[in-house]
Order: C-alpha cells, then structure tokens, then sequence
C-alpha cells in the first residue's frame, strides 16, 4: 500500500506545482495586460480631447513640435512596447471551454504591433524634429512612399486586431465585449487616432479584469488539482 500512496503523493506534488505556475504565469500575463490596457485608457482620455480641439485646417508642422503631441506619442510608444512583450504569452490563455488562441496569434499580434510601435515612434521624434528644422517637409500634400507605408502598416495593424478579436471572441478566450471594443479601437484608430487606442485599451483591460485575473484568484487556483490525485489514490 505504500508504493501506491507514494505515487498519489508525488502526483499530487506535481499537479500542484504544475497548477500553480500555470495560474503564476497566467495571472502575470493578465496583470501586464490590464496594466498596458489602462496606460492606453488614460493616455487616449488626456490627449484625445486636445486632437479633436485643432482646427481642420491646421498642418502636422504647427501642432506635431508641441509638448502634448510628443508625450502622447511617447507614452503610446512606450504602452506598444509593452504590448508586444505581453503578446508573446497569448498563446497560454485558455477560454471557458478550454480552447486556446491558435499558435499563429501571438507572432502575427507581435509583429504588427512592433511595426505600429515604428510608426509611433516616427511620430513622436522624427515629426517633433522636422517640426522645428524642416516644416515644410511635414505640409507637403503629395503622397510618398514613406507616407504609403506608414498607412499599410497602420491598415495591416488594425486588420490584424480585428481577426484576432473576432477569433478570441469565437473560442471564448477574450469576453465578446471586450472582443467589440477591441475590433472598435483598432478599426477606428486611423482616423481617430487617441480615441481608437482608448478603446482598445479598455477592451485589453476589461478582458483581463473580468476573465484573466477573475479565472486566477488564489481560491480557484488552490482547489483545482486535488480531484486527480484522489480519484488515482482510489483506484490503487
């Protein structure tokens, strides 16, 4: 009887521990998550206000050098960042049924997000700098490729959060409203700019406030692994 009871025992060990960083690294993620979500909340409320303030009619070279510009960009460089690290552990999340986000998620989330970042920072030093050297640089209406690219990239992001949104909604890993606000920010970010990036921050904030961290609470996670054990110290 006590080879049996042994093997229950280290079995039991194992799925604790094995619980218990699944729940450790699952709740960090959503942690991050939350953290990035309400950084891009509080950043879009601030400047969003400002943005939709400036008259039609003025260029990128009289409001791109001004400080509210340039710490909007920053701040939102910085929350991308952070994003694309957070995106890298996607792919351990698990919805209410139990399926996950497919493989390719994380990778295409991530680098669409590292590209959105590269234009971000285009905008938060290169135009404060042609600002102050070379305005006219920033009035010229023409479109060049460099403008052509920053569109793709900003197209090829906001696609991107879409689908991704909708699959997460499907497989009920990100909440469906969460999964709205998130395809809202990101469809409406190219034109509205702080008002999408709110929006999708809130959307990562509510997904990882009401599902993440809610399914990784110390009660929950504390009580899951015991059953196997039991039923295999039964049986033996």
């Amino acid at each position: 009887m006590s080879a049996p009871s042994s093997r229950s025992t280290q079995l039991t060990r194992s799925l604790h521990s094995t619980a218990h960083s699944t729940a450790r690294t699952t709740r960090a993620t959503g942690i991050a998550l939350a953290a990035v979500g309400l950084v891009l909340v509080a950043n879009g409320a601030w400047y969003a206000p400002l943005m939709f303030s400036i008259s039609p009619d003025t260029k990128l070279s009289q409001y791109g050098g001004e400080l509210p510009f340039q710490l909007f960009q920053t701040i939102h460089l910085c929350a991308l960042v952070a994003l694309a690290v957070v995106v890298s552990r996607l792919g351990h999340l698990r919805g209410r049924t139990g399926r996950s986000l497919p493989p390719w998620v994380p990778v295409v989330l991530m680098a669409v997000t590292i590209l959105q970042a590269a234009t971000v920072y285009a905008q938060a030093f290169v135009v404060p700098h042609l600002a102050a050297v070379a305005p006219h640089v920033l009035d010229i209406e023409s479109i060049d490729l460099f403008a052509i690219s920053m569109m793709v990239i900003w197209s090829a992001f906001s696609l991107a959060v879409v689908a991704i949104a909708v699959i997460g909604a499907i497989r009920r890993v990100i909440p469906v409203v969460a999964a709205i606000v998130i395809a809202l920010g990101a469809l409406s970010m190219p034109m509205l700019g702080p008002a999408g990036a709110l929006l999708i921050g809130a959307g990562l904030a509510y997904w990882a406030l009401t599902r993440i961290l809610r399914r990784t609470a110390p009660d929950e996670t504390e009580a899951e692994p015991t059953t196997a054990p039991a039923r295999v110290a039964a049986q033996a």
